[in-house]
């Protein structure tokens, strides 16, 4: 799954660990370096480089399904020259409707939002 790459380059940011949810999903629990768990965290996937971005989005469905596992919500973008990564409850956007996939999505401004980046 391509998920596995950005989670990978999360983790090793810290020398933790993580492991799947499930083998057909991109949710993951997260690691320390003792192997204690101290996140779960979905992947998102944008080929725009940190530089440019403006606007990261996740489908809202996507994100209340990762607030209900309530242990330390994280989101992860996979961006075009890196990583991007905000606590859930750190999350202030914006929601509107997706006109290609008709979902709702959320739209978190990475200049209003406490957004961490990895190259």
């Amino acid at each position: 799954m391509r998920s596995d790459p950005a989670v990978k380059k999360f983790v090793e940011s810290f020398n933790g660990s993580f492991s799947k949810m499930n083998q057909s999903d991109d949710h993951f629990w997260i690691y320390n370096q003792l192997g204690d768990h101290i996140a779960y965290a979905v992947v998102e996937h944008d080929k725009v480089k940190s530089v440019n971005v403006k606007g990261l989005r996740i489908e809202a469905q996507r994100l209340l399904k990762l607030f209900n596992k309530r242990f330390n919500p994280l989101v992860i973008w996979e961006l075009g020259d890196g990583l991007a990564y905000i606590k859930a409850q750190s999350i202030s956007g914006s929601i509107s409707m997706d006109a290609e996939s008709m979902e709702y999505v959320v739209t978190i401004d990475p200049r209003k939002n406490p957004v961490k980046f990895i190259s």
